[in-house]
């Protein structure tokens, strides 16, 4: 068993992403060290790879340079959310924060999750509110949107944003909460958010300036919208019938 520790663990799920792994962890190690001078709190960062690329030799040449620094491996596809619960897995951390490798959120808005987790179970990043900025295609936005509300509506997830990679979590809460989790690909945090409103966990939101990578997937956000929609429906039935969903919170040590 991991031994807890008062420290903040970030965890950057990847799958064949080799070419960002190093400026991605130059950045942020970068970014928590400035974190970790204001707030007198050590960090980890947890790179949990997928594929079979190049990144774990990669990674064997950072965690040389970097000390913070630890890395989890899978030759199977484990899908976004699988990833993020193995580096859970080695994380040691009372604060968990995750984010994707592509930096699409820059990492300097950990600073302001850390102290609203204080206050909140959960903090997520939000590309919908009237105080973010999103640079990517107008069907994007569009899509995106339409997503957002669908999930608020039919789920009535009390954020705008459950998809964007940037979000924190209290470790048990994020325990408790992955417990229910069935879909570990994209629609892992969706069904998160889910279960922590079941749980009745606080969820706290930060508008961000997020910027989309050219080429960040191979599956347009037209598939992908498409491709959530039988678990969206399935999680509109648990919750309208209030059948096989959780009631209680129920933490771990």
């Amino acid at each position: 068993m991991v031994e807890v520790e008062e420290m903040i663990s970030v965890i950057v799920p990847a799958y064949k992403e080799s070419p960002l792994v190093e400026p991605c962890i130059k950045i942020l190690t970068e970014e928590m060290e400035k974190i970790k001078k204001e707030i007198k709190e050590n960090y980890e960062i947890i790179l949990s790879a997928e594929g079979d690329d190049d990144t774990p030799q990669i990674m064997k040449h950072l965690m040389k340079k970097y000390k913070n620094l630890k890395f989890v491996y899978s030759k199977q596809k484990l899908g976004k959310g699988g990833g993020i619960e193995h580096g859970l897995t080695k994380a040691k951390g009372e604060k968990i924060i995750f984010m994707d490798v592509d930096l699409s959120v820059h990492p300097s808005y950990a600073k302001e999750m850390i102290k609203l987790i204080d206050r909140y179970d959960i903090v997520v990043a939000s590309r919908y509110t009237p105080l973010s900025k999103v640079k990517r295609s107008g069907t994007r936005i569009f899509l995106g949107y339409c997503y957002s509300m669908f999930i608020r509506i039919l789920l009535r997830i009390g954020v705008r944003d459950a998809q964007c990679g940037f979000k924190a979590y209290k470790r048990n809460v994020l325990k408790d909460c992955t417990r229910y989790v069935k879909n570990k690909n994209v629609f892992w945090d969706t069904e998160l958010l889910f279960m922590a409103k079941c749980l009745k966990y606080k969820v706290g939101e930060i508008p961000v300036h997020w910027e989309e990578r050219e080429g960040k997937s191979n599956i347009s956000t037209t598939q992908g919208i498409f491709g959530v929609l039988p678990y969206i429906l399935e999680l509109f039935i648990r919750s309208w019938f209030k059948k096989n969903k959780p009631t209680t919170n129920q933490t771990f040590s």
